[in-house]
């Protein structure tokens, strides 16, 4: 008598994929499924023009702590979060890198306490803290190809650092414009983080998320009742006391090639309030990760 065993059914883009029974040996080791970063736990590079509120939404993150660079942290309306000066505006003659090492060192002490003060690390702006880095290292060097290749390794080495102490990392950055013809003739707009190219491309590969931050200057009118000669009465906009707003918008996306483990959530266009803007984001970036969850499990 032949026995046969049968074997498991071949995985289809159109069948759930079932791994086999995990061995104890793996436990806490591996994992299965869908499972994104949080918000707060993630890396990402926040860009945009100055003075459009890129300052605010970092600081309007419970949790955090802004690594300040610029010296602006101080003068944004929505202080939810720490911050440490690291411009030498208000360092007391320290200088701004020793103090960003000695900031480090305590984050990273923290983090391996029960109760580490902060989930999420700030840096304001990145492109400020390469600038800082590159006059520390640049005239140590005759090579400039070594010198950037140096700058690159302290820079990736201290995000690597925060990020395996358990921390989210948001990096706040400008954005450059440029306008450039194609061969038609047709002027197209092209927007890209305000930072030498070797740099840009390795953090864009190194973060989950790639947030983009625009402002839209709005009209807004206000609501006035007016009486019809029929004896209704009806609700229009009063033309002649509009009031001019600043709308600021969020747009979200997966960072080309971003940590695979990481997050893949996007966020389109999102209007962020301007106390709230983070907990705006969170609560749609929440949403999503739920919807591609339920999407998945059908």
């Amino acid at each position: 008598m032949t026995t046969t065993t049968s074997s498991p059914a071949p995985q289809t883009l159109s069948t759930p994929f079932q791994p086999s029974p995990l061995k104890p040996a793996f436990d806490g080791l591996v994992a299965h499924g869908y499972n994104p970063r949080t918000a707060d736990q993630s890396r990402a590079l926040v860009i945009a023009n100055p003075k459009v509120g890129k300052s605010t939404f970092l600081r309007s993150i419970p949790g955090a702590i802004v690594l300040d660079f610029e010296g602006g942290a101080n003068a944004t309306t929505c202080p939810r979060a720490y911050y440490a000066d690291l411009s030498g505006h208000l360092t007391g003659g320290e200088a701004p890198l020793t103090r960003f090492d000695r900031v480090k060192t305590l984050l990273l002490q923290d983090a391996k306490t029960p109760t580490p003060q902060f989930k999420t690390v700030v840096i304001d702006t990145v492109d400020a803290w390469v600038d800082r880095l590159a006059a520390h290292i640049l005239p140590n060097h005759k090579d400039g190809r070594a010198a950037w290749g140096e700058l690159q390794t302290v820079l990736m080495g201290h995000l690597d650092d925060l990020a395996q102490a358990g921390y989210g990392v948001y990096l706040g950055a400008h954005l450059n414009t440029k306008i450039l013809t194609n061969d038609n003739g047709v002027n197209q707009t092209y927007t890209e983080l305000s930072a030498p190219e070797s740099i840009r491309k390795r953090l864009v590969r190194w973060v989950d998320q790639l947030m983009i931050l625009s402002a839209t200057a709005e009209v807004v009118y206000p609501v006035k009742k007016i009486k019809l000669p029929d004896g209704k009465v009806r609700e229009v906009q009063d033309k002649e006391n509009g009031q001019k707003t600043i709308r600021v918008w969020l747009d979200a996306k997966p960072a080309g090639t971003g940590v695979a483990s990481g997050s893949r959530v996007t966020v389109d266009h999102l209007c962020v309030p301007e106390r709230d803007g983070y907990a705006a984001y969170a609560q749609a970036y929440a949403a999503e990760v739920e919807r591609v969850r339920a999407s998945l499990e059908a």
